[in-house]
């Protein structure tokens, strides 16, 4: 089952083995990192959501104490 999609916050992998089936797995992004991560649910991994941005985050530490968005980054409004 896939997952709802967020904007800009998820996607989809599809892994193609040349002697098996296709396996298509659900994505994350993180909003302040834009690390990505596969969706595993029950895994135990403890990830977050940013209330101010309103996306996932990956449970990095610097990730998940302060909100700085990947853009304002990229735009040199935020330190890297």
């Amino acid at each position: 089952m896939l997952l709802p999609k967020w904007k800009g916050s998820g996607g989809v992998i599809e892994i193609v083995q040349p002697d098996g089936p296709t396996i298509t797995r659900d994505t994350m992004q993180c909003r302040h990192c834009m690390r990505h991560w596969q969706v595993v649910p029950g895994s135990g991994r403890q990830r977050g959501w940013c209330l101010k941005c309103n996306g996932p985050l990956c449970g990095a530490e610097k990730c998940m104490h302060e909100c700085v968005p990947f853009e304002k980054k990229v735009e040199g409004e935020a330190p890297w």
